[in-house]
């Protein structure tokens, strides 16, 4: 007898109070089912739902990503209202409902908020502590101070053009050399008849 094999939601290693906590901000228990269709449309949505909890609990390995495993984890707070996004697009995403939307760019607004003054608190932080003793404060100047170039200058038979006056006196010489017209005869030019002599006096 043939029996399918059991199916796994995830690979990896679950952190089930973070699946537990998705789970419950985000499914609908007031939805109707009188029919069969509501059923069925319920069911489907309970089962995105899971899957959608289950890759978003997933604990990756350091190895997949080795630039997010060295960055500092998020505020609990900020982790909060990253929490209430996600659970909020969830939402939206299964209902399409009106309210879900409003709730969602709440949540997105909120977020973007908290993450503006968590940067500005980090960045206070980082300036209280500079010192000339041992020279953070001169390497975070000198790194302020810093002038950056972003059109780098220009080499040409060994000879620098950094200036945007350079620059463009050495376009318009190289333009003008490449673009000059050939001294051709035109064909056009002899089959047309000469001037009048009206139109040659005007010309004289």
């Amino acid at each position: 007898m043939y029996t399918t094999p059991d199916s796994q939601l995830s690979t990896r290693n679950v952190d089930w109070i973070k699946y537990k906590e998705i789970l419950e901000a985000a499914t609908d228990t007031q939805v109707p089912l009188k029919t069969t269709k509501d059923v069925d449309a319920a069911t489907a949505k309970l089962m995105r739902l899971i899957q959608f909890a289950a890759a978003e609990a997933s604990l990756r390995r350091t190895s997949e990503n080795p630039l997010t495993a060295s960055r500092r984890p998020p505020p609990p707070h900020i982790y909060h209202l990253l929490l209430v996004k996600r659970s909020a697009k969830t939402l939206w995403n299964l209902t399409r409902f009106l309210a879900h939307k409003t709730a969602l760019n709440r949540a997105n607004k909120e977020l973007t908020l908290a993450l503006i003054e968590e940067k500005q608190e980090l960045t206070k932080r980082e300036l209280a502590v500079l010192n000339s003793s041992d020279g953070t404060l001169f390497k975070k100047t000198k790194q302020l101070t810093k002038e950056c170039s972003d059109i780098p200058p220009i080499k040409l038979n060994s000879i620098w053009y950094s200036t945007p006056t350079e620059k463009t006196e050495l376009f318009s010489r190289i333009l003008e050399q490449q673009f000059t017209p050939n001294d051709l005869p035109s064909p056009i030019e002899d089959e047309l008849p000469p001037p009048a002599k009206q139109d040659r006096e005007k010309l004289g």
